[in-house]
């Protein structure tokens, strides 16, 4: 299994960061909110193009690249 090469974080708005994996696209969301109790609620969402990836608790989904990625890393 491959680790996530994390590019730069990008911060489009206060309450959301987020990074790709330089290797397989993956997108790790960073979300931020205040809730109604005054506390903030912080949680990671991982993305693929546009299907959101179900993970367990803090888990990270596994960096899957394609056989041309592979080839393209083994050069």
């Amino acid at each position: 299994m491959s680790h996530h090469k994390w590019g730069d974080k990008e911060r489009p708005s206060l309450f959301r960061s987020l990074k790709h994996c330089r290797r397989c696209g993956v997108i790790c969301l960073s979300r931020h909110e205040v809730g109604e109790d005054g506390r903030q609620v912080h949680w990671k969402e991982y993305w693929r193009g546009t299907e959101r990836l179900k993970v367990d608790g803090d888990r990270v989904p596994a960096c899957e690249l394609s056989i041309e990625q592979e080839m393209e890393e083994a050069a």
